[in-house]
């Protein structure tokens, strides 16, 4: 039996009665007597948070007195925190229980109805922000973004990629399909080769809408790195100038060099063994590591459920293993490692992103730095620091409320019951 996607939002899991959405006109909202984490590694007890105008205007210690006529929400017996942050998420849409006929079922109308309802799910995890770094149509992920943005859907506030890109018959492809159709139909990415062709490709996504680039610069099918140094070079060139950013799918010790001395921002996935001299690299270039934990025990852990053969599941074990000692290592070096599920076209989304926190934990970080990865970290990989990811003031207030003391049991954070308010600014970003 092959698994797919959680069927709903069950009781006590839905976003009607937890879901507050600020905008500027709102008045005063005060969340009250609640343990807040302010993202920062801050901590403070039977706390008062206030807020106006979507923003955070001040956080006291113990239950302050509240004006009457002014909204609050319980916070007793609770963790106050900022919203997560999934840099990394696919809403693809898919179903299909026979993986040979993955891209071509269902419907291209059904995929986007059923990543609308991956989006609903996303944030009612408490997972306020995301970035959707490819796979499926580009025009798929904009309409979600967009009708976010015109109160239409309930989703996290969102960055997206666009069309991924890809060498041509590099990780983009798909072998089990004629590449004609892939080229056309572009099912995982766009292709382009050659330095003014990836120039191109960038202005193609920037033009139609993308907020950052996603690039393969390795191959998992051949281990090779995908596209020449000049080319990802001019692929950062062209962001860069733009002031926006750019991710890397890569992970051989050659596709991350290569993707870190052309500049890349984030490195996704990253190696499954320890190489001193790429940490020395991306220290010095300021490089955040993405590390994707939670798919790969998922599959390692699961992989029978999910229909992978027995030589894909020892192989994921391999890289589950390996990837936690990369990533211990970049963070007691000081390379800034953010968060990032890689949720697609499986159950969990927004779950996985709450567990990928809790494997941090595993990689030798304690949950108060794991949480700072989730949110404050992960809202500087993505240029948003100012705005999001710390309860602090003049930040917006973007927040969840979870049952219980998530600093001494971050498993909390998986259970969609255990969320009891989600607050979310209507601001309209630039970045």
């Amino acid at each position: 039996m092959v698994m797919t996607h959680d069927i709903g939002l069950q009781a006590g899991e839905r976003l009607d009665d937890r879901l507050t959405i600020l905008s500027p006109d709102d008045g005063a909202l005060v969340i009250q007597g609640g343990t807040v984490l302010d993202g920062l590694g801050g901590r403070t007890e039977d706390a008062t948070v206030f807020v106006e105008a979507m923003r955070v205007t001040r956080l006291e210690p113990g239950i302050a007195e509240v004006p009457e006529g002014v909204t609050v929400i319980d916070a007793a017996g609770a963790t106050v925190m900022p919203g997560l942050i999934d840099l990394h998420i696919h809403f693809m849409g898919r179903n299909e229980p026979e993986p040979s006929l993955d891209h071509l079922r269902p419907s291209h109308e059904m995929k986007f109805l059923r990543a609308a309802f991956e989006f609903s799910q996303t944030l009612a995890s408490g997972v306020t922000t995301v970035r959707a770094l490819g796979h499926g149509p580009a025009e798929h992920a904009y309409a979600l973004r967009e009708a976010r943005r015109a109160g239409l859907l309930r989703g996290p506030r969102m960055q997206t990629s666009g069309w991924a890109l890809s060498q041509t018959r590099g990780h983009g492809d798909v072998p089990s399909l004629p590449y004609a159709w892939v080229e056309q139909d572009r099912p995982r990415s766009t292709f382009c080769d050659g330095a003014l062709d990836c120039r191109k490709a960038v202005r193609r996504n920037f033009g139609e809408g993308a907020d950052v680039i996603k690039v393969y610069a390795s191959n998992n099918r051949t281990g090779r790195p995908n596209f020449t140094a000049d080319e990802l070079e001019a692929i950062v060139d062209e962001a860069h100038r733009r002031g926006k950013r750019v991710a890397a799918h890569a992970k051989t010790y050659e596709g991350v060099r290569n993707a870190v001395l052309a500049g890349i921002d984030t490195i996704e996935h990253g190696p499954d063994e320890v190489h001193q001299d790429l940490i020395e690299l991306m220290l010095e270039r300021g490089t955040y590591l993405v590390p994707t934990l939670a798919t790969v025990e998922l599959l390692a852990v699961d992989g029978v459920a999910w229909g992978a053969s027995p030589q894909t599941i020892e192989r994921a074990r391999r890289e589950y293993e390996g990837r936690l000692t990369m990533v211990a290592e970049c963070h007691r070096q000081g390379v800034p490692v953010g968060v990032g599920s890689d949720t697609g076209a499986r159950a969990g989304y927004g779950r996985l992103c709450a567990r990928e926190l809790q494997l941090l934990t595993h990689a030798g970080m304690t949950p108060a730095d794991a949480i700072r990865s989730g949110t404050s970290v992960s809202a500087r990989a993505m240029d948003l620091d100012v705005e999001i990811g710390a309860l602090t003031p003049g930040r917006l207030a973007e927040l969840i409320v979870v049952e219980g003391d998530v600093e001494h049991d971050i498993a909390l954070l998986q259970d969609r019951t255990n969320l009891r308010a989600i607050v979310q600014a209507s601001a309209q970003l630039t970045n």
